[in-house]
């Protein structure tokens, strides 16, 4: 084993050695308050289940988890509403295709759930202005 100098001068083996921590800085965040109470609805009411693919990814008490995404963002640039006609129900999978424009959607492909409407103009807000160029218009794969 290779011996090291520690910070006293004595000698100990690399194994003995304790990493120091990282660096640390002080920051000041600005960000949206989102509604959580509404995300969280619209994840009940879609049982915590995709709109697209219709997965969740079920965790360790047997409950399901789903993320709530914002069809039109909700920061600069574009600015959109924290309204429930603009969040889907979607698997961390999905929900990082959409956030990264990777992903066109259809309206008449996502599953719906009763008490929850998708208005159609936040759907082609993505599809033109997130995803703009950078697919070709198809439906909206399952991951």
């Amino acid at each position: 084993v290779k011996k090291l100098l520690d910070f006293a001068g004595a000698s100990q083996s690399a194994a003995d050695l304790t990493p120091p921590p990282p660096d640390r800085v002080r920051t000041s965040v600005s960000r949206i308050i989102r509604d959580t109470v509404l995300a969280n609805e619209i994840k009940r009411l879609h049982g915590h289940r995709c709109q697209i693919c219709g997965q969740t990814v079920q965790l360790a008490d047997g409950s399901g988890y789903a993320e709530g995404h914002h069809i039109q963002p909700l920061g600069a640039p574009h600015n959109g509403p924290d309204i429930g006609d603009n969040i889907l129900c979607l698997c961390p999978n999905h929900h990082a295709a959409c956030d990264f424009g990777a992903i066109r959607l259809t309206a008449a492909d996502l599953r719906r759930a009763n008490g929850h409407s998708i208005a159609s103009r936040y759907v082609e807000y993505h599809n033109q202005i997130v995803v703009g160029e950078k697919l070709p218009a198809v439906t909206a794969p399952a991951l």
